[in-house]
């Protein structure tokens, strides 16, 4: 999708997944987050519980779960969570 390479992509809806299995910088969720749009597209997020959904929210991870779908996994199950 443009100059980034997504995780899966469903063309027919216009629709990218990530799933994020490392540490992710605000600048980086913002970067993406952006550049997808710009293609046209949604991007659906997936972190991964190791790193993510834990007492310490990183800033990264407050900009998606405010702005964008986001849904967490623990390498078995992917999830959703009402805040």
């Amino acid at each position: 999708v443009g100059s980034r390479r997504g995780d899966a992509v469903w063309e027919e809806k216009k629709i990218v997944f990530e799933v994020q299995l490392s540490p992710l910088s605000l600048a980086e969720a913002i970067h993406r987050s952006h550049d997808y749009r710009q293609e046209g597209y949604q991007v659906v997020w997936i972190l991964h519980d190791r790193l993510f959904n834990q007492e310490a929210v990183s800033p990264g991870e407050r900009f998606l779960r405010a702005q964008e779908p986001t849904y967490f996994t623990n390498g078995a199950t992917i999830y959703d969570q009402v805040e």
